[in-house]
């Protein structure tokens, strides 16, 4: 594909993702993709069998962007698994032992709601876009599992459900926010405790000693 080309689609691909934003559950026409990707919607249809397709694609962006800014991806702790530096990693699970349900990322766990809730009305799109989540958290299973065959993660916690677990996690601020008469204040945030005990003391030390055989 030439590169103008690549550069229309992407400019496609970018504003239907904004007006999407925008829209807040409205329909989004593509007279108004065309109109503010200045084309014309015979180019659109060059680039995407049809409407669908397009939006399957920009909602799966969307969502993924919204679930990054949820939880960081760029994290300590996923740039230590990257690395495979094992202290680094044991040193960001500990900060991350703060409540875990920031202020701060309210607003995008409300956003990626109602982007779900967009997705959902149409079985189409949300077919093509679940596979497209779906990978994108496999790949986390698998970073867990990666873990457990290192010794640095207990094997006694399902990866699915760790993984699962700090999604949900993010959306129980959805509920923060309906009950703020409760109070979600505590010394001990239990839920991120539990996560935490999946970290095998004995796994990490096992891990060193052979760093160190290695060395010797």
């Amino acid at each position: 594909m030439a590169q103008l080309e690549v550069e229309t689609r992407r400019q496609i691909l970018d504003v239907t993702v904004a007006l999407l934003d925008a829209a807040r559950g409205t329909r989004v026409r593509l007279r108004d993709i065309a109109e503010a990707a200045n084309v014309a919607i015979p180019t659109i249809y060059y680039h995407y069998a049809d409407r669908q397709s397009l939006l399957a694609e920009a909602q799966a962006i969307r969502l993924l962007g919204i679930f990054d800014e949820i939880t960081d991806a760029t994290s300590p702790t996923v740039n230590a698994i990257t690395a495979a530096d094992q202290d680094g990693y044991i040193e960001a699970v500990a900060e991350t032992r703060e409540p875990y349900w920031k202020p701060d990322n309210r607003e995008a766990v409300w956003r990626s709601i109602e982007a779900m809730v967009e997705v959902r009305r149409d079985p189409e799109v949300f077919s093509r876009v679940s596979s497209v989540i779906e990978d994108r958290i496999r790949h986390r299973v698998d970073a867990v599992e990666r873990l457990q065959r290192m010794g640095w993660v207990t094997d006694q916690v399902n990866a699915g459900q760790w993984v699962l677990f700090y999604f949900g996690a993010a959306f129980g601020q959805v509920f923060w926010d309906l009950c703020p008469g409760i109070n979600t204040v505590s010394g001990v945030n239990t839920a991120v405790d539990w996560i935490h005990s999946a970290i095998s003391p004995a796994g990490v030390d096992a891990t060193h000693r052979k760093a160190r055989s290695a060395d010797v």
